[in-house]
């Protein structure tokens, strides 16, 4: 955190919420396709 604080903590920010966003989405997919079962 301190590190994040001290380079600059808006493009950090940034970079952090999109990385985020794909692992919430991988995750949520991959739920989906639990609750579809198997093809």
């Amino acid at each position: 955190m301190a590190e994040a604080e001290i380079r600059g903590t808006r493009w950090d920010n940034r970079s952090a919420r999109v990385r985020w966003r794909r692992y919430v989405q991988r995750q949520s997919r991959r739920v989906a396709l639990a609750w579809d079962g198997p093809p």
